[in-house]
């Protein structure tokens, strides 16, 4: 079968580009991908990439960032807050999908809070002389994210969007009374990182891919290309998305492991 210039098999992930331009906002590269250029740039995660953490047909649709202030989650009745804010030379990201919300605070470990679509009960912008900031609220917590206006241009409209299609959805029954019309709530938590599926290779490895080098090696994964197979499917664009990797090293490893070439 023919696959027209710019398909996408449907079992295959989306490159960080295709995802960047049909989102909703403007995603920024380096917090997607995880990488930033330039001598004194920061990294946002030292793990996966918010790219990587995506599930098989999760869509990412806004990305805000703060360099340092973390998130601030305070219990609903008021009595017990916490302050979680990234490692030094680390950021913080606030991904916003079709599906659920993730804080991902970069670090020596990083630490990701998630809320899923059915648990969000509202959202808000709050904005004063000293800072912007969006809060989320779920039955038991509240998540306070200030945004960097430097790096985060459209806050209000990513708001906008958790209000109409992220938050819990609630019918009318015949007594008045106001009830769930989803599935059971899960309580928000940290998610645990996913164990490695067998098929993975091990660290080191991609190495014996042409045109790969220890580092490159290390922003392919982190931009979720982790076999042979991933950089296989990815197209020239793909690969040339991700730090570190030119044009030139994008071709030689994609004439080193065959598969689409094409944008």
């Amino acid at each position: 079968m023919t696959r027209e210039r710019g398909d996408t098999s449907p079992n295959m992930k989306p490159g960080p580009r295709e995802m960047r331009s049909k989102a909703r906002g403007k995603i920024s590269k380096a917090a997607f991908t995880n990488r930033e250029a330039g001598p004194f740039s920061k990294e946002y995660l030292s793990g996966r990439s918010i790219y990587a953490r995506l599930q098989k047909g999760e869509v990412i649709q806004y990305l805000l960032v703060n360099k340092s202030d973390g998130v601030m989650v305070h219990s609903a009745d008021g009595a017990e807050s916490e302050s979680i804010t990234a490692g030094s030379n680390y950021r913080s990201v606030m991904a916003i999908t079709d599906r659920r919300i993730q804080f991902a605070l970069g670090g020596h470990e990083d630490t990701i809070l998630e809320i899923k679509d059915k648990e969000v009960t509202g959202a808000d912008f709050q904005t004063n002389p000293w800072e912007r900031s969006i809060t989320v609220t779920t039955e038991s917590k509240q998540y306070k994210f200030p945004v960097s206006i430097e790096e985060s241009s459209d806050h209000e409209d990513a708001v906008k969007y958790i209000q109409d299609y992220l938050v819990l959805e609630t019918s009318i029954t015949e007594t008045g009374v106001t009830s769930d019309s989803s599935s059971t709530l899960v309580s928000e938590s940290k998610v645990s990182e996913p164990q490695s599926p067998p098929d993975k290779i091990p660290p080191g490895e991609l190495q014996e891919v042409n045109g790969i080098t220890d580092t490159i090696e290390r922003s392919l994964r982190g931009s979720g290309f982790e076999t042979r197979s991933d950089l296989k499917k990815a197209s020239l664009n793909d690969l040339a998305e991700v730090a570190d990797i030119s044009e030139q090293v994008a071709m030689r490893i994609k004439l080193d492991v065959g598969g689409e070439s094409r944008e």
